[in-house]
């Protein structure tokens, strides 16, 4: 019996996969090395892409499952990904709560923030904007499905820094009408909630996502 192979592989072939395997989970991105490995062994793509660009427009899907916002904070911490203090706290209002769905599949569109000017990159335009080209508004859910299917990488490669869910604003502890969006950064993918009135103000980095046009039958 030949010792130096394992089903056509060499020893040294599946000790090298196995040091790197290792090594990949112990990086930063660990917790997305494994997930990607349960896929495979389910025989799914772990690198499907959710994103797609069609006529120079950002468009991506989620499907909600049920879960309350209490579900979402156990899940995203569970698999050691980041939630602010003020996104956990947007999570456990019964305005979340109320909004969700099971099995509905969102379409997604994004608006890049580069699309407006610095001065006009304000809360009312991006909506009066997202209204003239037909988008609708999204439910909160959204944001922490986009969470779990968007990998920071795709955001990257999106151009972005993060995005932001322009669904109605939640009220929090105190009192400010928050909105629940999602962000890259160097220890891991974050669920974050922002600040948001008419007049707020926003970066240039970012997206903000909305509901695709429903096709009329």
């Amino acid at each position: 019996m030949n010792t130096d192979t394992t089903v056509g592989i060499t020893v040294g072939e599946v000790k090298g996969l196995r040091a790197d395997f290792e090594e990949k989970l112990a990086s930063e991105n660990g917790r997305e090395w494994l997930e990607g490995f349960k896929l495979f062994l389910k025989k799914q793509n772990p690198w499907e892409t959710a994103v797609k660009v069609v006529a120079n427009v950002i468009t991506l899907t989620v499907t909600s499952d049920g879960r309350k916002g209490k579900d979402f904070i156990r899940t995203l911490l569970q698999k050691d990904w980041r939630i602010s203090g003020w996104a956990k706290d947007v999570l456990g209002k019964k305005a979340f709560d109320i909004s969700v769905t099971n099995g509905v599949t969102y379409d997604l569109v994004i608006i890049k923030g580069e699309e407006f000017e610095d001065d006009g990159r304000i809360t009312s335009k991006i909506r009066e904007e997202a209204v003239r080209r037909g988008y609708l508004t999204p439910p909160a859910e959204v944001a922490p499905l986009l969470r779990e299917k968007l990998s920071d990488e795709e955001i990257e490669r999106m151009g972005l820094l993060w995005l932001v869910v322009m669904h109605d604003p939640i009220k929090d502890s105190g009192g400010g009408p928050d909105l629940l969006g999602v962000s890259r950064d160097d220890d891991g993918r974050w669920l974050d909630a922002d600040y948001d009135k008419p007049g707020s103000w926003w970066g240039r980095g970012g997206g903000f996502v909305f509901l695709a046009p429903q096709v009329k039958a």
